[in-house]
């Protein structure tokens, strides 16, 4: 016994998984303790219809001067405004994955805040608040469609709180007494309501998620014991002096993990697509080759590792590289909210193109411009780079191992 706490290596397990644990709550602490303050630059439009209206003879267009306020803000980095021109402009961007929110003023939004003014100053009956209109992406996910209709409706309120404390200034030197209806449209002269931009996701956004989600896992626990199983075979037949090709087990494992990729799609399209009936806008074809590749990807990605650094220091690497790839990919927290550490890495994890193009299949009809041609070549270049890594790492094994 005493051999084995004498001896340092056998002490490398216990500082290098502290470590990485370590190195692991640093960044996960931020990343879920503070979506709202790491969320930056959420892509919201404002799309601007008022025709304008008059007080006092004098023409007003409130619509122009929300915009321009929106537009302009300093006030916070959160939402990063921009203008569509037409209310069919702003679904289409919101339905392409281009935008989380819209804020749409409509054509008769000036008059109705000058008819509030009037009616209110006059006490007048059967009053109804000015509206404006949001329209919300949900499938970008629940965490940016959460924070997107939370900063639309602090917006909507700051206007209304604006021009409620104008009408008191009003009122109170008009010494107006209001009736209890027209009190509340006091409190409330503004309101917005709000829309989804297609068919309501009753599964929030988290359907590719799921997807991405079970095949970065198989990816994974695939490589894992596939490359242990064939490893321990080649043992087995190395002692029994048994010729074969050198990448014999290589091509084992190929063919295994593409067999374990087939299967597993297949298996977690039924489960999502058959038993739960999720709705999908891409066909079922296109969306089970794409999950094959992603799989594939995945499992050639963690089995690249695992003979890099050997089957013995293999989950160190390749276990955090999943739990790192599952926060990087956007699928449960929004790209916008990951920290900066986080979302640097996002940028060459393949789970997060997994996410991607798994989105814009379920979602956005695989169209042209959501994401899924640029998910498709990356996830073939990683695939490529690692069919060649591993070519590389077995040529370089000893003893070289004869053809049969």
């Amino acid at each position: 016994m005493k051999r084995f706490f004498n001896n340092r290596d056998m002490w490398t397990p216990i500082w290098v998984v502290s470590i990485l644990v370590l190195t692991m709550v640093l960044i996960y602490v931020p990343t879920f303790s503070n979506i709202i303050g790491n969320i930056k630059d959420l892509p919201v439009l404002v799309v601007n219809e008022d025709r304008g209206g008059k007080i006092k003879n004098e023409p007003v267009n409130m619509g122009d001067m929300i915009e321009s306020n929106l537009l302009n803000s300093a006030e916070t980095k959160t939402l990063d405004w921009s203008s569509a021109q037409t209310k069919q402009e702003a679904y289409e961007l919101l339905n392409s994955g281009k935008a989380v929110a819209a804020i749409i003023i409509p054509k008769n939004y000036s008059e109705s805040v000058v008819r509030v003014k009037k009616g209110l100053l006059f006490n007048q009956s059967g009053l109804k608040a000015a509206s404006m209109e949001t329209i919300v992406n949900e499938a970008s996910g629940q965490s940016a469609v959460g924070i997107a209709s939370q900063m639309l409706s602090t917006v909507n309120d700051q206007m209304s709180s604006s021009m409620t404390e104008y009408l008191e200034k009003e009122l109170v030197t008009e010494q107006i007494q209001l009736s209890p209806e027209n009190a509340l449209i006091l409190a409330q002269p503004l309101v917005a309501t709000q829309s989804v931009a297609s068919t309501p996701l009753k599964d929030s956004g988290m359907t590719s998620f799921i997807l991405g989600l079970m095949m970065i896992i198989g990816g994974m626990l695939g490589s894992s014991l596939i490359t242990g199983y064939v490893t321990g075979k080649e043992r087995e037949l190395q002692s029994m002096n048994q010729k074969r090709h050198h990448y014999a087990g290589l091509y084992a494992e190929y063919i295994y993990g593409g067999i374990l990729a087939l299967v597993l799609a297949l298996i977690v399209m039924v489960a999502i697509f058959g038993f739960h009936k999720v709705a999908h806008t891409a066909g079922l074809i296109p969306i089970y080759f794409y999950l094959v590749l992603a799989m594939s990807t995945m499992f050639m990605l963690y089995t690249t590792f695992t003979l890099l650094v050997g089957a013995k220091w293999s989950l160190l690497i390749n276990f955090p590289l999943n739990i790192m790839g599952i926060m990087a990919s956007g699928g449960s927290i929004s790209l916008y909210g990951l920290p900066f550490v986080v979302h640097v890495f996002s940028f060459f994890h393949p789970a997060r193109y997994i996410m991607d193009g798994l989105r814009s299949l379920v979602y956005y009809n695989g169209k042209v411009g959501t994401g899924l041609g640029k998910s498709i070549v990356v996830l073939f270049i990683y695939l490529t780079i690692t069919i060649i890594s591993t070519h590389m790492i077995y040529y370089q094994r000893e003893p070289r191992l004869q053809e049969q």
